[in-house]
Formats: structure tokens, sequence, C-alpha cells
């Protein structure tokens, strides 16, 4: 075979296993969005659910991972997606939150003044506490299952308030 059979061929094959990849990475981006998405965010920086990216995910290793998505997770609103998934969907599931986003998400000062709600004027703020308990013996109390975080009261273990 000449050098330039043997180049093309070489070339053929690179280009076919880029292109398969590239088919793979949009089945998985495919599955993300009809089965995470609606949790974790259509850009993977987390809703309902939690980020799914890298820098997140460093204390999870893959195959908890796969577990995780199969299985659910216990006492959170995490589904089990064994029934509905192969192993290879969840493998490539697995490769997507793993791998970088294609662009670093930007959150600057500018962004974050973008998402400042104003949801009282300061003008029709009480001047003093709306409550009487002690700032030194309140207790919060994070339900990690729903999300909510409520304030105690330790003296009379009653709802100050409660945050979701």
């Amino acid at each position: 075979m000449s050098r330039r059979l043997l180049s093309l061929c070489a070339t053929l094959l690179v280009l076919g296993a880029a292109a398969a990849s590239a088919d793979d990475a949009n089945r998985a981006l495919v599955l993300y969005q009809t089965h995470c998405a609606s949790c974790h965010g259509e850009d993977r920086l987390g809703g309902v659910g939690p980020a799914l990216l890298p820098q997140n995910l460093r204390r999870l290793r893959q195959a908890k991972a796969a577990k995780v998505i199969a299985q659910g997770r216990p006492a959170t609103q995490m589904p089990a997606f064994g029934q509905d998934l192969t192993e290879p969907q969840i493998a490539a599931l697995v490769g997507l939150i793993y791998a970088p986003l294609p662009e670093e998400p930007r959150w600057g000062v500018a962004e974050i003044e973008a998402s400042r709600q104003v949801t009282a004027a300061a003008a029709r703020l009480p001047e003093a506490p709306l409550y009487e308990a002690d700032p030194l013996n309140l207790f919060v109390v994070v339900e990690s299952g729903d999300h909510h975080v409520t304030i105690l009261d330790g003296d009379r273990f009653a709802p100050i308030t409660r945050f979701e």
C-alpha cells in the first residue's frame, strides 16, 4: 500500500472517530435535556437539583454517580432512572456531567446587580425587628429533602420564619 493510501485511511479513521464521538456527545446531551435539565438546569448550572459540573462533583466518583443516576438518592428529590435508561446511556450522562462546560459562566458585578430583586422598599421596612427572640438562642433547621430552611426560637421552639 502506498503512503498516500495509508495516510488517507488514517485520516478517514480519525474523522470517523471524531464523528462518532460527536454523535455520542449529542446523544448524551439529548438524554440530559430529557431526564436531567428540568431539575439540574438546561446549562447544568443547577436549579432544584445541584449544579452538575466537574468541580462540584470532585468528591463523587464516576462509578458512584452512575449508581445515583440508576438508583436515585434516598431522602432527596433525585429519582432512579435505572428502569428508563440503559447502562451505556447512564455512562454517557456520567461522561457529560464530568466534562467541562464549553464556556465558563460569567458572574461578575454587572450580573449580580442585574439579578437583584427588591421585594420591599427600604422606607416600608420596620425600624425594629418584628420578633422578640433572642438572636443568641436561634436554631437553623435545614431540610435537605425539600430544600427548606426554618429558623426556630430556642425558647419556644416555634418557627420564626421559613425560607423556600
